[in-house]
């Protein structure tokens, strides 16, 4: 198994395909998230929003 790397900018919206048999990792490029995250499902993509505006998709 490797693991991904995923640098995003914050207050943004990133869309990233997962991999098989990858574990992935999703950090700001500066400073950090602010607060907790909220995950939810949408179709067939996991995504992740944080108070700060930013958001991730995780694409099947």
């Amino acid at each position: 198994m490797r693991t991904e790397i995923h640098k995003i900018a914050k207050t943004s919206h990133s869309v990233i395909t997962m991999a098989e048999d990858a574990v992935m990792k999703i950090i700001p490029k500066d400073g950090r998230f602010a607060g907790k995250a909220d995950f939810y499902c949408d179709n067939s993509a996991l995504v992740v929003s944080y108070p700060d505006g930013t958001s991730v998709t995780l694409a099947l």
